[in-house]
């Protein structure tokens, strides 16, 4: 029996995980295992001080946009060139994100199909990999095995859960600074 969990995952631009959190079943939305992680209670909280308001993380359009997490503008509204300019920025700096997991899945292939019956010890399995990932970077270790992107997928869909619908008036306001300096 094979178990599908979603990996939550923040990295730096050198491909390290600062921040993991695996342990909700592959049919749960991002957006609801965000809302549910410590990340997603600290950064929605209005006393957050894991880093100062200059700085923020960049997520897709399935999480909520605030002033610690910058999102891309809605597609299905009429963008201007600005916000247009953003969002591919933004995906290109995105892209980050999709290059560590593929680092992380090349390296250790049997992430795939961990053949455990006990979810605890398939999340502390992957956790354990996210761990020795980081490790192998500082030891400049950077030789993985290439994966078929053809079977692989990184799911960076829109659904809407509820969730999307809430927009923080400071981080449209950050969005728009930050928009505008394009």
């Amino acid at each position: 029996m094979f178990q599908s969990i979603v990996l939550l995952a923040v990295c730096k631009s050198n491909l390290e995980f600062t921040y993991v959190f695996a342990g909700w079943p592959g049919s749960s939305h991002d957006a609801r295992v965000f809302r549910n992680s410590t990340l997603g209670k600290y950064l929605t909280a209005d006393d957050c001080t894991l880093f100062p308001t200059e700085y923020h993380i960049l997520g897709d359009s399935a999480f909520p946009l605030s002033k610690r997490l910058l999102t891309p503008y809605r597609q299905r509204e009429i963008l201007t060139p600005t916000q247009a300019i953003y969002n591919k920025r933004l995906s290109s700096t995105r892209v980050v994100i999709e290059q560590a997991f593929g680092l992380l899945l090349g390296r250790f292939r049997r992430l795939k199909s961990v053949c455990m019956k006990n979810v605890d010890n398939i999340l502390k399995a992957v956790t354990a990999c996210c761990i020795l990932h980081n490790i192998a970077l500082n030891n400049d270790d950077y030789t993985w095995v290439p994966i078929d992107s053809t079977t692989d997928t990184i799911r960076n869909e829109f659904v809407n859960d509820g969730f999307n619908n809430q927009q923080d008036i400071t981080g449209i306001n950050k969005r728009n600074s930050l928009a505008s300096l394009f």
